[in-house]
């Protein structure tokens, strides 16, 4: 039997992990808070962000009803990468890139290479 406008145990552990979650993200974990240098420097750290989150259970016993007894738990996994930072020194702004190459850039670097294996299998 399912009561209505009661919440059920598993409902309560999601919904608790979930706002611990919300808590930890926001806008300044992917564009990050400015850092001031003295000279007037100003560098914005950009992230990317890969997050995780997964919970699950059931009720056991004889019969469902609101005193079922209940399993469950839950789990989240983040990650923050820093990829870039915006640097201003107030005349202009640049964008450093400290990633890895994509993958698009090193097919572009490698057309050379292969075209001149082309060329030369041809001949």
């Amino acid at each position: 039997m399912i009561i209505e406008n009661e919440t059920r145990p598993i409902e309560k552990l999601m919904s608790g992990a979930y706002d611990s979650i919300k808590g930890l993200v926001s806008a300044d974990t992917v564009v990050g808070s400015p850092i001031k240098a003295e000279n007037g420097v100003v560098i914005i750290p950009i992230s990317k962000v890969a997050m995780g989150f997964v919970t699950g259970g059931g009720e056991y016993g004889d019969a469902p009803d609101a005193d079922a007894h209940c399993a469950g738990g839950s789990g989240a996994g983040m990650s923050v990468v820093p990829v870039a930072f915006l640097v201003s020194n107030g005349i202009e702004i640049k964008l450093v890139n400290i990633s890895d190459k994509p993958a698009m850039d090193k097919i572009i670097d490698a057309i050379p290479e292969v075209v001149k294996l082309v060329m030369s299998a041809i001949k």
